[in-house]
């Protein structure tokens, strides 16, 4: 669901830069230009969620980056400017699902649980409808910091906006012991009063024959306090009841005041229908009550994003640019992906389906205690299918060595975002090719990751492009899944006197780029054929 992810005064940008996130989004550049500032960003927000359980102040420094002090990440040292970032989430595909399931989901995601609430469903028809009244594809939110104390390394919040559409509905809800501020200028505010209007619209006033009304009412009050209320009731007691609605000040339904307020002035000129209209506007004030007890569409709206945030971040796999070089064993009171596989062979029949596209065959096999059984360790092989000869997953050469964990994270993970830096390191040209067809079934297979690769391989990129080619022309091998241009972003990183700007190469269906490469594509190699 993340879709554009942007960055304001961290490291080497200056301005707010803009990083369109796609299934597979690969960052070209300069070395020192900017690049793994992007994903270092993103580590830093999400060692916070995961410290913190919140982002109402920044961890700079935690368990998987170090980015030293608010002065060390501020764009030029620069501690009186402010960083922030953004998040865009695209909800259209949600919108296709059953408004019930839709919003039942979400509510659910966002802390609440009202599937018993009576007006549940009708306000599920509301809601649903309202956003496509607005025509809103998107939420975002926007988090801005400054540094605090510095002996203590504080970075804390400013501000935490949250957007429905292009526009933000709701401004500052990070401030301490104040409550959201609300964009009264949205036009969220007119199209849910219209709605509900629609919805919940009831006659002006009532008479004899009003049955609609009444069977309505009826129906819907049917729990707690209000089963108690009868027409019945004496007229004095339905008369106080109404001039205790007028005299509550912290009451903010003005238009409920001014119909309870008519309906005592109707008591007065029509006593036969008196106690009628009182008992009616008794109802109809418990009705809105029992609306105001389900929680607001903005609120969950604000709850669902930011719990959208919090699973993106958490679901951050990091695969540094020197992997961590495979053991002989892996014992069995740690937690790795060796003992991952061994406990699924599923997806450890997926890791081989790839090893076998270079000729290779992963075998793990146990260690046990004789006496209870029990396993000590697995041990990891990689069979030659060449050769048909095993070796110990720590004597393979460098190289294979390197681009398993990207093969075993890939294969191994869902809906994960995985964040990969030089992928190609001490990988042959054509491995490096491969590994396009590994980020492509991965992220566009039944898996949906998400690839964030800062990468130097134009192998890389050029399978890319010719699977992007490829489908567009109807002429992918059997077994190779398509790939469209709006499914990757091509991005390059260029340093400047202002600061580092991040430039988005667009891609053609013709697998070719729409618009001409800074500096060139891979100028290098042109330069040293000439």
């Amino acid at each position: 669901m993340l879709t554009e992810y942007q960055l304001t005064n961290f490291k080497a940008f200056a301005s707010t830069v803009t990083i369109p996130i796609r299934p597979i989004t690969l960052i070209f550049g300069p070395n020192s230009a900017g690049k793994s500032s992007i994903l270092q960003s993103l580590l830093m927000l999400k060692q916070t969620i995961k410290k913190r359980g919140g982002l109402s102040s920044l961890l700079p420094k935690g368990d998987f980056i170090d980015l030293g002090s608010y002065k060390d990440f501020i764009y030029a040292h620069d501690e009186k400017i402010n960083f922030s970032f953004k998040m865009i989430f695209n909800i259209k595909n949600l919108l296709s699902r059953n408004p019930y399931e839709l919003f039942t989901t979400i509510m659910k995601l966002s802390g609440h649980e009202f599937e018993g609430h009576p007006l549940h469903d009708t306000m599920v028809d509301v809601y649903y409808e309202l956003v496509k009244a607005i025509s809103c594809e998107q939420i975002a939110i926007l988090n801005s910091y400054t540094h605090g104390n510095n002996l203590l390394n504080e970075v804390i919040a400013t501000k935490e906006d949250v957007f429905l559409g292009d526009s933000p509905i709701i401004f500052n809800s990070q401030k301490q012991n104040e409550a959201p501020i609300y964009d009264e200028n949205h036009s969220y505010w007119e199209k849910m009063a219209d709605l509900v209007k629609a919805y919940f619209d009831v006659p002006r006033f009532a008479n004899e024959g009003n049955k609609q009304y009444v069977d309505r009412v009826e129906k819907i009050c049917v729990e707690g306090n209000i089963n108690d209320i009868q027409p019945s009731f004496e007229y004095s007691k339905n008369k106080a009841y109404a001039e205790n609605i007028l005299k509550d000040g912290n009451w903010h339904y003005e238009e409920t005041k001014k119909l309870v307020s008519d309906m005592l002035d109707l008591s007065k000129k029509y006593e036969q229908f008196a106690n009628f209209e009182l008992y009616r506007g008794r109802k109809y004030f418990e009705y809105l009550k029992e609306i105001n007890e389900y929680p607001r569409y903005e609120e969950i709206i604000f709850r669902f994003v930011k719990a959208q945030v919090e699973k993106t971040l958490c679901s951050i796999i990091h695969i540094l640019p020197l992997r961590e070089y495979p053991q002989r064993y892996y014992f069995s009171n740690e937690t790795n992906d060796i003992f991952a596989l061994y406990s699924n062979p599923e997806k450890l029949n997926s890791v081989n389906e790839e090893l076998a596209r270079h000729h290779y065959r992963m075998i793990i096999s146990k260690i046990v205690d004789d006496s209870t059984g029990a396993i000590l360790a697995i041990a990891p092989k990689i069979l030659d299918l060449r050769t048909n000869i095993d070796a110990s997953i720590s004597d393979v050469g460098f190289g294979l060595s390197q681009i398993l964990p990207i093969i075993i994270k890939s294969k191994l993970t869902d809906n994960s975002m995985l964040l990969i830096e030089q992928p190609e390191l001490h990988l042959h040209p054509a491995l490096q090719a491969e590994m396009g067809d590994l980020f492509i079934n991965s992220a566009l297979g039944e898996q949906k990751n998400k690839f964030i690769v800062e990468t130097h391989s134009e192998h890389l990129i050029l399978r890319i492009l010719r699977r992007i080619r490829e489908t567009s022309e109807k002429s992918l091998s059997e077994g190779i899944i398509g790939i469209k241009p709006d499914d990757l972003a091509v991005l390059y990183v260029q340093p400047g006197k202002n600061g580092s700007e991040v430039i988005e190469i667009p891609v053609t269906e013709d697998g070719d780029f729409a618009k001409k490469w800074p500096n060139g594509f891979f100028a290098e190699r042109a330069k040293e054929l000439m």
